[in-house]
C-alpha cells in the first residue's frame, strides 16, 4: 500500500499536492482525488495516477478528472491477486488480418486488441480499440505528434486499458488513461456556416437551459459552446427582435462581443431564451442575414499566462529539444502554427503542458 493511502495528510501536505500534482483543483476535487488514490492504492508521486483538468463547456469552467497511467492500471490488476497475465497486443489493417507486429511501413493500424487473463476465467477477456475511436488529432484532421510517431503503441495502450477494466471492473471502474481520454480534446469538425437561417420549429428545443450566472467566475472567458448557442439563438430572431436584442445589450451588457465573459454570456443566453419563448407564431419563416450573428470566432480567448509559458519552456528544455524547434513542437501539439509562445491561448498552453508531461512519462 502506498504512503498516501496509509497516512493522514495534514494541511501543509494537502496544500503541497494541490499546488503541484493536483494544481488548480477545488478542495472538493482534491478530496475526491485523494479518495481515488486510497481506493486504488496508486501513488501520484510515482505518476501512477493523475488529476487532470479539462474545460467543461456546460459548466463553463475546468473540471478535474482522475486518470491512471497504463503502469498504474497494471499494478492495480496485479495487486488484486487474480491477475494471470495477458496476450500480446494484436493489430490489423483494412484486411482485418491480426498480427502481433506492426511496423512503420504498415501505416496506421485500423484496430488493436488485447486479452487479459484472470484466475477463475476459462478464456481471456478481450477488448478491441479502433483507430477512428481513439486517435488524437490536430486541426487538419491528422494524428498529433505522439500518435503519428508511435501509432501502434498508443492504440495498443487503449486496447489494454479496455481489457484491464473489463477484467477488473471493481478495481478500475471509472478510471481511464490519457491515451483513452485525449481524443476528447480533438478539434471539432467545423461545418461551413449558412448565410441565412430560417425558423420553422419551436426555438425552445434549440437553446438549452443555462446555469445560474452566480455559479460562474465573473472574469472567466465565455466558452465556445455557449457562444455557439448564442449564435444559434440570434440567428432565430426576426428583424424586430434583433433591434430589441441590440437595445437590451447596450443597456445590460457592459462590453463588446469580443470581450464577453462567462457570466455575461449566460445572461445573454437566458435573455435570448426569453425573446424566443414569447414568439406568438414560431412557425413563421424568418430570414436573418449573417450580419445579425455574433460568431464565436470573433471572440478572443484568454492568452497563456507567463507561468504557463515559463513551464513549457522549461519542460521542452529538459526534454532535450533544440531551442530552434520549440515552436515546431508546440505547433504540432496544438494543431496550428505559432511564431511565439505568447501566441498560445490558456487552453492551448494547458494542453501543451499535459502533452509534454505525457511525453516525459513515456
Amino acid at each position: 500500500m502506498n504512503e498516501l493511502a496509509t497516512r493522514t495528510l495534514d494541511v501543509d501536505q494537502v496544500q503541497l499536492i494541490k499546488n503541484t500534482i493536483a494544481k488548480g483543483v477545488t478542495n472538493d476535487e482534491l478530496a475526491l482525488f485523494i479518495e481515488q488514490c486510497n481506493r486504488t492504492q496508486l501513488d501520484p508521486f510515482a505518476r501512477q495516477i493523475y488529476a487532470v483538468s479539462r474545460y467543461d463547456g456546460k459548466l463553463g469552467r475546468p473540471v478535474m478528472q482522475t486518470q491512471v497511467s497504463i503502469d498504474g492500471a497494471r499494478l492495480v490488476a496485479q495487486r488484486s491477486g487474480e491477475y494471470a497475465g495477458q496476450t500480446p497486443v494484436y493489430y490489423c489493417g483494412s484486411d482485418r488480418e491480426w498480427t502481433d507486429l506492426w511496423l512503420p511501413e504498415d501505416g496506421y493500424p485500423k484496430a488493436a486488441k488485447v486479452g487479459v487473463y484472470r484466475q477463475g476465467f476459462a478464456e481471456p477477456l478481450w477488448a478491441t480499440a479502433t483507430w477512428d475511436q481513439y486517435v488524437q488529432t490536430v486541426k487538419d484532421g491528422g494524428p498529433n505528434r505522439m500518435w503519428k510517431q508511435m501509432p501502434a503503441l498508443m492504440l495498443g495502450k487503449c486496447a489494454e486499458m479496455l481489457a484491464l477494466r473489463k477484467a477488473f471492473p471493481m478495481e478500475l471502474s471509472g478510471l481511464y488513461s490519457a491515451e483513452e481520454m485525449g481524443q476528447a480534446e480533438n478539434p471539432p469538425e467545423k461545418a461551413e456556416a449558412p448565410k441565412t437561417s430560417k425558423r420553422k420549429t419551436n426555438p425552445t428545443t434549440t437553446l438549452r437551459s443555462a446555469p445560474e450566472p452566480e455559479a460562474i467566475e465573473s472574469s472567466e472567458a465565455a466558452s465556445e459552446e455557449i457562444l455557439e448557442r448564442i449564435n444559434e439563438g440570434i440567428a432565430m430572431l426576426d428583424e424586430a427582435e434583433v433591434a430589441t436584442f441590440k437595445s437590451w445589450w447596450k443597456e445590460n451588457i457592459p462590453m463588446k462581443a469580443v470581450d464577453l465573459t462567462a457570466t455575461h454570456a449566460v445572461t445573454v443566453e437566458r435573455h435570448l431564451m426569453e425573446l424566443l419563448n414569447v414568439d406568438s407564431n414560431p412557425q413563421v419563416e424568418v430570414e436573418t442575414t449573417e450580419a445579425h450573428i455574433v460568431h464565436p470566432d470573433a471572440i478572443e480567448p484568454p492568452k497563456a499566462t507567463q507561468p504557463q509559458i515559463g513551464k513549457i519552456r522549461a519542460m521542452i528544455a529538459n526534454s532535450g529539444v533544440d531551442k530552434a524547434d520549440v515552436h515546431t513542437v508546440v505547433s504540432d501539439i496544438i494543431g496550428r502554427q505559432i511564431e511565439s509562445l505568447k501566441d498560445l491561448t490558456k487552453a492551448e498552453a494547458h494542453r501543451t503542458i499535459d502533452q509534454l508531461t505525457s511525453d516525459a512519462d513515456e
